[in-house]
């Protein structure tokens, strides 16, 4: 959905309520129940929510106190940059990685550094093609990096808002104790944030960045 002020245009990114009882509670102004339970929107597609109360929702801004290997220019990270081919990641990383193919496309993860790059797969061998480059850079939480603002996985949600400004785009999903931010899209950067799940690996957005996708903004 894209932001044009306090009242915006919510696309169907707008879940359903979060929580086990949710079924037992009313659904909010401008939602209805499902079959399934849950609350959606009441249109095909479009509600109109004040989105001001899911940005006040977010834990006030706690940095990322990491080394400063992330440059949103490039989309490098930890010397993984969008354009690297999968030898130059090995050679960075080493051998200690994990891939798998989905849709032509290899995802290749180094758990211990919490980087994953993403190649073509045509020949849907598990592995990158030769001569493939890298599409995005991916930061886990176990990335321990950042900005020079502090901005990485791990750190609040609201200091991206607080460094970078609103973002073009935003997902919000409807839970038991409000609205609450799923993801950042700063096109302008070429940058993805998500919060998806809390520090228990629940699922349902705790306001701590979890992962973070780097494609680059030149």
């Amino acid at each position: 959905m894209v932001l044009t002020g306090p009242m915006v245009l919510a696309s169907l990114a707008l879940g359903g309520c979060g929580g086990d009882d949710v079924t037992q509670l009313p659904c909010r102004d401008g939602f209805e129940r499902a079959a399934d339970g849950h609350c959606y929107p009441t249109s095909t597609g479009f509600t109109t929510v004040d989105l001001d109360a899911a940005v006040a929702n977010l834990p006030s801004c706690d940095p990322r106190v990491s080394p400063f290997l992330i440059d949103l220019d490039s989309g490098c990270a930890l010397g993984m940059c969008p354009g690297h081919t999968f030898e130059q990641s090995v050679d960075a990383f080493g051998t200690g990685y994990s891939c798998f193919s989905a849709s032509n496309d290899a995802y290749c993860l180094w758990p211990n550094a919490g980087v994953e790059g993403r190649w073509d797969d045509e020949d849907d061998d598990g592995l990158p093609d030769e001569k493939a480059t890298n599409q995005r850079v991916h930061l886990t939480r176990d990335a321990v990096v950042a900005t020079e603002d502090g901005l990485g996985t791990d750190a609040s949600v609201g200091c991206f808002f607080e460094s970078l400004g609103h973002p073009e785009e935003m997902i919000v999903v409807d839970t038991v104790d409000g609205l609450a931010i799923e993801r950042l899209d700063y096109d302008r950067f070429g940058l993805l944030v998500d919060d998806t799940r809390d520090h228990n690996d629940y699922v349902g957005p705790d306001g701590i960045v979890d992962d973070i996708y780097l494609y680059g903004a030149l």
